[in-house]
């Protein structure tokens, strides 16, 4: 069996970066198609008394009738699924892209960190050249050479970078809340009605008020860190440790699935030969 080309590596990079990308947008969108009325509305989702009074009161802030809202917010998602199979050329990524960060900023009810580091590597992906030829006509076929294979490489890096960044600038900002300085930020979120799931986790971690507390500290130590040793030999451990982060989440608080969805980014961060692996054995094409 022949080495696989410089060539082909880069498609099978931009490949799984590109499904890396979907997989992560359908997880995050998908559970906000049955409470489509409370994003499209001024109710929130966030526990009652969380909000000031002038947002509670305020309007919808979509100037369009709520079923258009649905219509679109169903485009989206379809443009998603074609983009997670590859079926989108450059140009049907800017629909993509403009209902994304319009449906996400223009309701400060709906808020979540990650999904403005999601846009941003939707845009990033606009600049890639395709990992296989375009269903629709826009967008010629892309030579590798050397040169550019590597630049490929650094782009994917500092993709991982950026992940490393959302991490440290969620930390920081937990950093000023006493609750996070003294350890007790867990357990209060897990006592509000609404929003810890009852199960045997929380029931654990709320009965041991120690637990509580060594997790919120080590939540606080792993986000402010991960930046600065996930291109170490510590990755592995960053990885079980955000895995077990992100799962935990999910598991005690209903609001988990948002958290849920960052896990799909940790593919990026395994070795390059398990990525190759993985892309041959998803890909129809099994030669080199």
């Amino acid at each position: 069996m022949s080495n696989p080309s410089p060539a082909n590596n880069s498609l099978l990079e931009i490949g799984f970066f590109r499904i890396t990308l979907g997989i992560y947008l359908l997880i995050y969108n998908l559970p906000f198609w049955p409470k489509l009325d409370l994003m499209y509305g001024s109710q929130s989702m966030l526990p009652p008394g969380f909000l000031p009074d002038y947002l509670v009161r305020a309007p919808a802030f979509f100037p369009w009738p709520a079923a258009w809202f649905s219509i679109l917010f169903g485009l989206m998602l379809l443009l998603i699924a074609l983009f997670t199979c590859g079926l989108l050329n450059t140009w049907t990524l800017v629909p993509l892209y403009l209902l994304q960060v319009y449906f996400y900023h223009a309701n400060p009810l709906i808020i979540h960190e990650a999904q403005p580091l999601a846009n941003l590597f939707l845009f990033l992906f606009f600049f890639l050249p395709p990992d296989s030829p375009p269903v629709l006509v826009g967008r010629p076929r892309y030579v590798f050479t050397a040169e550019n294979t590597a630049e490929l490489r650094g782009l994917l890096r500092i993709i991982i970078g950026f992940f490393g960044v959302y991490y440290f600038i969620v930390g920081i900002k937990k950093l000023p809340d006493p609750l996070w300085r003294e350890g007790l930020a867990l357990q209060y979120i897990l006592d509000w009605d609404g929003v810890a799931r009852d199960n045997w986790l929380t029931a654990i971690i709320t009965g041991h008020p120690w637990l509580a507390k060594l997790m919120s500290y080590g939540t606080l130590i792993f986000e402010m860190s991960f930046i600065f040793l996930i291109f170490t030999p510590l990755r592995i451990l960053y990885i079980f440790a955000g895995l077990g982060l992100h799962g935990g989440i999910f598991l005690t608080m209903d609001v988990g699935s948002l958290s849920l969805a960052l896990v799909v980014w940790y593919a990026l961060l395994f070795d390059q030969r398990v990525r190759k692996q993985l892309m041959r054995f998803l890909s129809s094409d099994k030669r080199s």
